[in-house]
């Protein structure tokens, strides 16, 4: 083989692949211009609009793949084509969804795991890396109070994390016994369930729906009736999916009777507790009564990205038997050999990521930063602003507020709106103006508007906003 040509082409190609290496100037421009962004990203946080309509997105804005631009250029057709319209879920004027809060020390925390690229699916790749990753899952176990031999993975979001449980929960079921299972859902029920059981080989026949009492939540005596009848009928009572802050209007389940119930001798369900939305509520001392049962879940889900305020992509499930949850997910392979997993804890034994995004820095790094006291005083302050909006709402002659907040979520309507219109139409009024966001939801047929506080940039005076923008409705009409 005649190794000039081969030399001479290895040369071109390797000058050209060593501008990806960014120069000291370039690390410098980059790090100076991410500074600027930040600060004016920041001080626009609460002051821009909850929401900015916009039919399409200009192509005005978009970079031309082929051409190299500046730093300064990209940042700003980035921030641009990214803040220009849409939902500003940063912003504490928003309660349409329970936001993901989006922390600094998060981004920063974010940053730091992207540029050093450790692989964290496996622990001898990157000891310290993945026992950064576990120190956080032990960190949740403690705070959640699970038994010894409690394990569990940070995860992309809820979705992800209940995909992981009842996974795990199914490896606990006789495969002869998978058409005649019964899963027990309610109405409130997130879709993460049902999606989650659709992939795992469940399907609506499997499923038997739980009526609700007047706080919309699961019913203990239908349950109960339901579990006895179903196996009267030859059905195999196995999953109890219940919900500690459903997504309507924060309700949450019985949950140590529920507990009682599935761990009853006849009974022995599998009891998983959908907390995404409402579990760090436990962290609050004034809320351990209404979740008190959360910590004898099976398999129990948790979002980060709502209640510790996190970016987008930070979810958790824990399990309360680590040995369920490895034989359900670990697996071997000739070329991942050199691991060491039979001896330390490898994340990849815990899910079904192998390759995965080193999630808990964020975490880390806010705990290390700030401790714990300001995300509880924070969930607390969500509490009362959540109870303060349900009184101002009450006060309102034209609204019916039916439900008194079990979280920090409000669902309000128009009283006798039968046809819906002016219920729609005080959405559109709210969501047009920007000045704060609320989004719908259907509630036993009827539209409902629904607030949801827990971004960490809502204070008093982004609901009283809310409040007056509502009042501002019906002096409209």
């Amino acid at each position: 083989m005649d190794m000039m040509p081969l030399l001479s082409t290895l040369e071109v190609l390797e000058k050209s692949s060593r501008t990806l290496e960014m120069s000291p100037q370039q690390v410098e421009e980059c790090v100076e211009q991410l500074g600027k962004l930040t600060l004016e990203f920041l001080s626009n946080a609460t002051t821009a609009p909850a929401f900015t309509e916009r039919l399409s997105v200009s192509e005005a804005n978009a970079l031309d793949l082929g051409k190299t631009d500046t730093p300064a250029d990209i940042l700003k057709a980035f921030y641009d084509q990214i803040l220009s319209s849409g939902i500003n879920s940063s912003s504490g004027k928003f309660m349409g969804y329970i936001p993901g809060g989006g922390l600094l020390s998060a981004a920063f925390a974010d940053f730091l795991a992207a540029m050093t690229n450790r692989f964290v699916g496996l622990y001898q790749p990157s000891p310290g890396a993945t026992q950064i990753e576990n120190d956080v899952v032990a960190w949740l176990v403690e705070k959640f109070e699970m038994p010894t031999g409690s394990w569990g993975t940070l995860t992309s979001g809820g979705s992800a994390a209940t995909l992981i449980a009842l996974t795990a929960a199914r490896s606990q079921l006789a495969r002869s016994d998978w058409m005649r299972a019964k899963i027990y859902v309610t109405s409130q029920t997130h879709m993460a369930a049902a999606r989650a059981l659709n992939i795992i080989g469940f399907d609506k026949s499997n499923i038997h729906e739980i009526s609700t009492d007047s706080q919309l939540r699961m019913s203990i005596e239908h349950l109960e009736k339901a579990i006895i009848s179903d196996r009267a009928a030859g059905f195999v009572p196995w999953l109890v999916c219940s919900t500690a802050g459903s997504t309507n209007t924060g309700a949450v389940d019985d949950l140590e009777k529920l507990s009682n119930l599935c761990k009853q001798p006849q009974n022995n369900l599998w009891l998983h507790i959908d907390a995404a939305y409402g579990g760090f509520f436990y962290l609050c001392n004034e809320k351990k009564t209404i979740l008190k049962g959360i910590s004898t879940a099976d398999s129990l889900v948790l979002d980060p990205h709502k209640g510790m305020f996190m970016p987008y992509g930070c979810g958790a499930v824990l399990v309360k038997d680590a040995k369920i949850l490895k034989k359900a997910f670990s697996a071997e392979a000739d070329y991942l050999a050199d691991d060491s997993s039979d001896i330390h804890t490898s994340p990849a034994d815990y899910s079904f990521e192998l390759t995965r995004h080193f999630r808990a820095p964020r975490i880390w790094i806010s705990l290390k930063m700030f401790g714990v006291e300001p995300f509880k005083d924070a969930l607390s302050e969500k509490l009362l602003l959540a109870n303060y909006l349900h009184d101002e709402l009450q006060n309102i002659s034209e609204l019916d507020v039916p439900w008194k907040p079990q979280l920090s979520i409000v669902a309000f309507r128009i009283k006798g709106d039968d046809s819906e219109n002016s219920t729609k139409e005080l959405l559109a009024f709210l969501v047009s103006r920007g000045n704060a966001h609320v989004s719908s939801t259907l509630i036993f047929g009827k539209i409902y508007l629904r607030a949801c506080i827990l971004s960490f940039r809502t204070h008093l005076e982004e609901v009283k906003i809310l409040v007056e923008e509502i009042k501002a409705y019906f002096g409209s009409k």
